[in-house]
């Protein structure tokens, strides 16, 4: 078994069958992989439609669990699976045809601890109503030599797209022998901090700009939602992931000044997110003193720089300046919220 796609399901029965379908149009042999879908307490039916496609196929396997969250799901995908390497596929998501096949064979003849690929982001034709685009793989993409983890995390353009593991062939032992797991606290960026001590330990990894992978820009998903409850959670989400990746950087600040540098402006740019967001969302005035209080032991504010990520305009200088700006900025938080 060399591959276990894990799907997290929740709630997506429009789309889970193209998901699905476009897993078995990667020209790779049942016998090498399995598909794995975790039923996280959906109410809309869409396990009765993977019960239904697994039985045409045997290495198609539906596990349900009541509802625990993404995190716990793709911890319980990472310890059930038989597959040298695993690979996470959302169910909105799907892949197109005739690229896993290739992407696996250059995994394998490397034995590589992760394999790198592209995504492209599409817009929802399901929810439009609108046919779906054909599409075919451009097999002209690059490959990178091997490359060890920290020099793969700044290597070319690699930096700027790689955060999700959902764009990653990841060898299932990595998981195992350095005891990695989803944080279940942390809803937004969580993927990121296990991505980022996954490069951290990795000697053999191969980058390529494969564009194998869709994301469908889905109005009604988690990272959309205008629910004030979500918003509010993603916000305080922003602040724990920056924390924890601090901690992680400062723990291998030797292993490169390129890759410190790179994660200290992720760092900045989750605070930035994190700060900016409190004055949109119901953070209360008191909580935000409090978050800028531990920001501060930590050395993390002011903020700094995070013009790797293309947050260098006049208008963004000036949200962080403001929001670098102490006493004032909370006084701001205050005056605004007063009025909401």
């Amino acid at each position: 078994m060399l591959l276990s796609i894990i799907i997290p399901l929740y709630n997506c029965a429009d789309y889970i069958e193209r998901s699905i379908h476009s897993i078995y149009t990667q020209g790779l042999k049942e016998q090498e992989f399995e598909v794995i879908a975790i039923n996280d307490g959906s109410t809309d039916g869409g396990d009765k439609i993977v019960e239904e496609l697994a039985k045409n196929h045997s290495n198609l396997f539906l596990l349900s669990q009541e509802s625990k969250g993404l995190s716990a799901v793709r911890n319980r995908g990472v310890e059930v699976a038989r597959g040298r390497y695993v690979e996470f596929l959302d169910a909105d998501d799907y892949l197109i045809p005739c690229g896993m096949s290739r992407l696996l064979k250059t995994a394998v003849d490397n034995d590589v601890d992760i394999l790198v690929f592209k995504t492209k982001k599409v817009e929802d034709s399901i929810a439009l109503g609108l046919p779906e685009p054909e599409e075919s793989l451009d097999e002209n993409y690059n490959i990178s030599p091997v490359l060890t983890g920290p020099e793969a995390e700044v290597y070319e353009s690699m930096a700027e797209y790689v955060f999700s593991v959902n764009y990653l062939f990841m060898r299932r032992q990595l998981f195992i022998d350095h005891n990695l797991r989803f944080a279940t606290d942390i809803a937004f960026g969580e993927d990121g901090i296990v991505s980022m001590q996954l490069f951290i330990n990795a000697k053999r990894v191969i980058v390529t700009d494969c564009l194998v992978h869709r994301y469908v820009n889905r109005a009604s998903s988690l990272c959309n939602s205008r629910e004030k409850k979500t918003q509010a959670n993603r916000i305080r989400c922003y602040k724990k992931a920056a924390i924890e990746f601090h901690r992680i950087n400062e723990a291998h600040k030797n292993r490169s000044n390129q890759g410190y540098d790179l994660y200290r402006q992720r760092i900045n740019l989750f605070l930035f997110f994190y700060l900016y967001g409190t004055i949109k969302d119901e953070i209360p005035t008191f909580e935000l003193k409090e978050g800028i209080k531990e920001l501060k032991n930590l050395g993390l504010y002011p903020i700094c720089t995070f013009k790797r990520f293309g947050y260098d305009g006049i208008k963004n200088n000036l949200l962080i300046k403001f929001c670098n700006s102490g006493r004032l900025f909370i006084f701001a938080h205050r005056l605004l919220h007063a009025f909401k």
